[in-house]
């Protein structure tokens, strides 16, 4: 399956998504903070971005914008409560966006359309 970085700053919320990712065959790994996600970003190997839009270091938006300008691969799934950041995320590279608060079944269907390459 594919390797997942969730970058979260609920720590409940970023573990829950993380078990149940890993509980469908994927393996996760979860930032807590914007700077710590760019470090794991850099490094690579993911194929999907759970990236939420307000992390307590930086806006997801402005780290979405610096990956996709570096030339970072990888599908990002935009996780945001303001509705003005859909937009924003699919100008600046998002493959797709869950406003907040979502189901975890409707997460859980985004990822496996986005790592079968089903959307976008």
């Amino acid at each position: 399956m594919s390797n997942i970085l969730v970058v979260e700053d609920d720590e409940f919320l970023a573990e829950t998504i993380a078990d149940c990712l890993i509980f469908t065959g994927h393996t996760a790994d979860c930032a807590g903070t914007g700077s710590d996600a760019q470090q794991r970003m850099k490094a690579g190997g993911y194929d999907l971005i759970l990236l939420d839009s307000m992390l307590p270091d930086m806006n997801g938006l402005d780290i979405l914008k610096q990956y996709r300008e570096e030339k970072g691969s990888a599908k990002v799934l935009f996780l945001t409560g303001a509705k003005k950041n859909e937009e924003a995320a699919l100008e600046l590279g998002a493959d797709y966006f869950l406003s907040k608060p979502f189901e975890i079944d409707e997460l859980l269907s985004v990822v496996a359309k986005l790592t079968a390459g089903a959307v976008k």
